[in-house]
């Protein structure tokens, strides 16, 4: 199931958003107002326009649909939530502070690359940090990597003031 989920989605948000959309709606499908039956494509497009869902988040568990839908019964729906949040916790997250917020299909487009990179299946887990100004950091196996440009500044701070100092002298 985890390979389903991590199929097309790559942030810890993203991640959280999308289970708890899935978890709504088989809810709804098994327990709701008109409980009974097995969840299908069908349903979940009525649920996400009954419910106003975003269409990013809908889109990415529409896809999971069949993978999922066809195991999940009312009577193992929550071992299965269970079992799929708990093979999350295994997955390596990247902490990524960045200027900005990206959209979600430019923070996915990143993590595509991070995994392809790295040979494994990781979350980014995105932050706003306003002051890096330009550039990013990022925390990885615990260990903090700075590539801001205040932090490549302040590496060169002396030899920016010489450079300033000769120009002023001219």
């Amino acid at each position: 199931m985890l390979d389903v989920v991590l199929s097309n989605t790559y942030t810890s948000a993203a991640v959280q958003q999308r289970i708890a959309l899935l978890k709504e709606f088989l809810e709804h499908v098994f327990y709701g107002a008109d409980p009974g039956g097995q969840p299908t494509l069908e349903r979940f497009d009525a649920f996400v326009k009954e419910h106003g869902v975003e269409l990013v988040h809908a889109d990415a568990v529409r896809e999971w649909g069949n993978a999922l839908f066809a195991r999940v019964t009312a009577g193992t729906f929550y071992a299965e939530l269970n079992a799929l949040l708990n093979e999350l916790k295994s997955v390596p997250v990247l902490t990524l502070y960045t200027a900005v917020k990206f959209p979600v299909p430019e923070m996915a487009r990143m993590a595509q690359q991070l995994r392809d990179h790295l040979g494994k299946t990781i979350l980014l887990d995105d932050h706003v940090d306003p002051q890096l100004a330009v550039g990013c950091a990022f925390v990885w196996n615990g260990i903090y990597h700075d590539y801001s440009w205040s932090f490549f500044i302040s590496r060169k701070r002396e030899e920016l003031a010489t450079l300033v100092r000769r120009y002023g002298e001219r």
